[in-house]
């Protein structure tokens, strides 16, 4: 809810179609990415509460033949150190 909360005192509306969860999982950050990357309108940017799920986001962009930062911006959170020993770092 801080994430909903921050966006809000951004007086930014919250999109619900773009707040998806992923359960801490790789392979639901993989498919979730998936889904939200198929969206008519995708998000610019995608925000995962770990560098782990991170790894499965950029796994599916990678399968849907997409770049990091060019195509959609993607952030982890929690510096985990096998982040910095992935691509992107």
């Amino acid at each position: 809810d801080g994430y909903r909360q921050a966006l809000i005192d951004a007086d930014i509306i919250p999109n619900s179609e773009y707040l998806v969860d992923a359960n801490w999982s790789l392979k639901e950050a993989h498919q979730q990415t998936l889904t939200l990357l198929n969206m008519e309108q995708p998000p610019e940017a995608i925000f995962c509460g770990s560098d782990y799920m991170a790894m499965g986001c950029y796994q599916a962009i990678a399968e849907l033949g997409l770049k990091i930062p060019q195509d959609v911006a993607v952030v982890g959170y929690d510096n985990q150190q096998i982040a910095s020993e992935s691509f992107p770092a």
